[in-house]
């Protein structure tokens, strides 16, 4: 069954939180966990419903994506896991999914010995290991190269479909060189997968068109389209890429033979993984080894040979040679002193990363610094603290591009003061807004005569009906200002203000703190001293 990634999100959301056996989780509560989680990943501020949350939780209890969660409830009210052990992360295949693979694995075992389907070896290797991991409850045996960060895979089954059926398809894409996105027909032929990106050969619906390859990783959207297939008559899609070291390739470009030397040490690599299979041995001595491939010359061939920098020299052809020259003088040059000048040094990161990013790293560590920081394998202290050295390591452990200049850059530039060092520079944590159970250390204080708070005008009936409660965070947030108020509700939609007597408040004996970042905290609101602002 196919599952968006909001759904993804919201499954893994409410796992994690009917993990957390510290607190008692309401409905509300994994209501207000799972919009967050939302807002800090996608950016989506409009929330999520009731009814959503609810038939997650079915979803969850069902066997429809094999999780068969043990979510019950507890006093009529609390959600929690009845096997304190379970998360939808370790959830193991069913005996209906081990008996289907084992079939399938059975099944293409009986092609591994022909020729023709040599292609099937690692898949079969894959799969067997896979079966016995499940069956033996062990670790696997075997670990084939991937990247999960990869772009794009979710193309790769809408296009395979539409090439099977002949069916075109509406393509948004945007090139890394393009300024914008463009859309257009496209009739696809060949999904090829080149050192695990993905791209698709075929032919865009214009006039005087040509044969194109598109990076799936580039592609925004795809959609059927009614115009009619156009049929691949140019190309023998069977080797097509025959010639050719990666993609990059034009219908009609012609192969010539590269020559090139490498030094004893590194030449067995070569013997043993030929860069190409017209790979041929024409001399050796004592220095090392001369082989030739024929191949089209593109940029992988290039990256291909570079790669193996002062240990192997290309001899030809001369247009290739000159091309490798320019390349190497232009990496010396980058990594002279002289050729770098003192602005190039001095760059600050305003100037050389992109808002996004930015943004992408602040919700990343809002969410690991409130609300799961076991997401990342960090564990906070009593008063929310973790270790700087510690949050980097695992940071960059699990795919997240973050180092102490980057880290300063957030802390000190983000508007809200989300995050904060402690005296030493030594340990980081969030300002306010945790959903796990930590201690700030904020010392009571005396709050203005007035105090706002902002929300969603989505939210305003319930408020009215039972005030202001922190539900899964630590805290309920009030603003000292009412524009502050209006920008924290514009994140769930159209916003509404409620004025709150915070001073009428603590003479009744509520007690209010005020965080690092000037944001003030108090346990819950009740309905008396709240005013809705019109």
């Amino acid at each position: 069954m196919p599952v968006n990634r909001n759904a993804l999100i919201r499954y893994r959301t409410i796992d994690q939180c009917l993990q957390n056996r510290f607190k008692k989780w309401t409905l509300d509560d994994l209501i207000a966990a799972c919009g967050d989680a939302i807002y800090e990943y996608q950016g989506i501020d409009s929330g999520v419903s009731r009814r959503t949350v609810q038939a997650d939780m079915e979803m969850m209890r069902s066997n429809k994506l094999g999780y068969e969660a043990p979510i019950v409830v507890v006093d009529k009210k609390y959600y929690t896991y009845s096997d304190k052990n379970y998360s939808i992360t370790n959830s193991p295949l069913n005996q209906q999914d081990m008996q289907v693979l084992s079939e399938v694995s059975s099944l293409l075992k009986q092609f591994k010995g022909f020729n023709h389907f040599t292609d099937l070896n690692e898949m079969v290797s894959k799969l067997e290991d896979k079966i016995y991991s499940q069956k033996t409850q062990s670790a696997p045996v075997i670990d084939f190269e991937k990247n999960d960060n990869l772009k794009g895979l979710e193309w790769i089954e809408v296009i395979r479909k539409a090439i099977v059926a002949k069916k075109t398809i509406c393509i948004t894409y945007q090139s890394f060189k393009a300024r914008e996105a463009s859309t257009f027909c496209f009739s696809g032929y060949l999904l090829k997968e080149y050192r695990n990106r993905w791209f698709v050969l075929g032919m865009q619906h214009k006039r005087n068109a040509h044969i194109m390859n598109l990076a799936l990783d580039r592609i925004q959207t795809v959609e059927e389209h009614e115009e009619p297939y156009r049929e691949n008559r140019i190309l023998d899609l069977a080797t097509y890429y025959n010639d050719c070291i990666g993609v990059t390739k034009s219908p009609g470009q012609r192969d010539c033979e590269v020559i090139f030397w490498i030094d004893a040490a590194n030449a067995p690599y070569v013997v043993t993984k030929p860069l190409h299979h017209t790979q041929k041995l024409l001399s050796e001595d004592a220095t090392g080894k001369i082989f030739s491939i024929r191949v089209i010359l593109n940029f992988e061939l290039e990256r291909e040979l570079l790669g193996f920098g002062a240990k192997m020299r290309v001899l030809g052809p001369r247009v290739l040679v000159k091309q490798m020259k320019a390349q190497l003088a232009k990496t010396i040059e980058n990594y002279s002193k002289d050729s770098i000048t003192p602005s190039a040094i001095t760059l600050t990161l305003n100037e050389t990363m992109k808002e996004k990013d930015i943004t992408s790293i602040s919700k990343f560590l809002s969410l690991v610094l409130r609300h799961q920081p076991q997401l990342i394998g960090i564990e906070l202290d009593e008063q929310g603290w973790v270790n700087v050295d510690e949050l980097l390591r695992q940071a960059n452990a699990n795919g997240h591009n973050l180092d102490l200049e980057l880290l300063n850059h957030v802390v000190e530039t983000n508007s809200k003061k989300r995050f904060a060092f402690d005296e030493s520079r030594q340990k980081i944590r969030a300002s306010q807004g945790h959903s796990v159970e930590v201690e700030l250390g904020y010392q009571a204080q005396m709050p203005p005569e007035m105090l706002y708070h902002g929300t969603g005008e989505k939210s305003v009936d319930a408020i009215q009906q039972s005030g202001l409660e922190k539900r899964s965070r630590q805290h309920v947030h009030l603003s000292r200002d009412i524009e502050t108020a209006i920008q924290v509700g514009s994140r769930h939609g159209k916003p509404a203000v409620f004025k709150v007597e915070a001073n009428e408040m603590h003479r009744n004996g509520y007690v209010f703190y005020l965080s690092d970042n000037k944001v003030w905290l108090t346990d819950t609101v009740p309905t008396r001293f709240l005013k809705l602002v019109e």
